[in-house]
């Protein structure tokens, strides 16, 4: 019977093992390591983002208070006579909010309302001319003298865009500038 010495061969096999195993588990935690540093970084840029959105509103939130006083201030320096126009041009500016919610037409928006002098100019959309014209039918007797349609077009399909002005009688004064993104 013939004799075969294996033991060389095992050496061998236990040996290339080792080494692939201490490569694999190298190759594993230079892995996670390089997964770690990535995740530090990123969570690091939205930290920063974080802080710089954080900062920019605390400065909004300073010039908004600094605004505030001054309206305050300004208010306490005003005349009893400048007092009582502020207060009439409030209650007219109340009054076309209210004319406006009356007007019950609900496929009206508004996108813009601007004053200049004693004409208000309206823009907005609308689902169609004649809810429009509904609409200006009972808005008409909100305290204008005149009401003039600028633009009135199709937008999209069943949408249509546009602007009128409407002119203040004298006694419905007031100071309107309001812009809906």
């Amino acid at each position: 019977m013939v004799m075969i010495n294996l033991f060389p061969w095992r050496e061998h096999a236990r040996a290339y093992q080792s080494k692939m195993t201490k490569r694999m588990v190298f190759i594993a935690v230079l892995l996670a390591f390089i997964f770690l540093i990535s995740m530090h970084y990123i969570i690091f840029l939205l930290k920063t983002d974080v802080s710089m959105r954080i900062a920019h509103l605390q400065d909004e939130m300073r010039r908004f208070s600094n605004v505030k006083k001054t309206q305050q201030e300004s208010l306490f320096s005003l005349s009893p006579a400048q007092i009582q126009e502020v207060l009439t041009e409030s209650t007219a500016t109340q009054n076309l909010f209210l004319s406006l919610e009356k007007a019950q037409v609900n496929s009206i928006c508004f996108t813009e309302m601007m004053s200049a002098n004693d004409v208000i100019s309206f823009s907005g959309y609308t689902r169609s001319v004649t809810d429009f014209i509904e609409f200006l039918n009972q808005f008409s007797v909100a305290g204008f003298s005149e009401i003039k349609i600028d633009r009135l077009r199709q937008h999209q399909k069943q949408v249509f865009e546009f602007r009128f002005l409407a002119t203040r009688r004298s006694s419905s004064r007031s100071f309107v500038n309001i812009k809906n993104p």
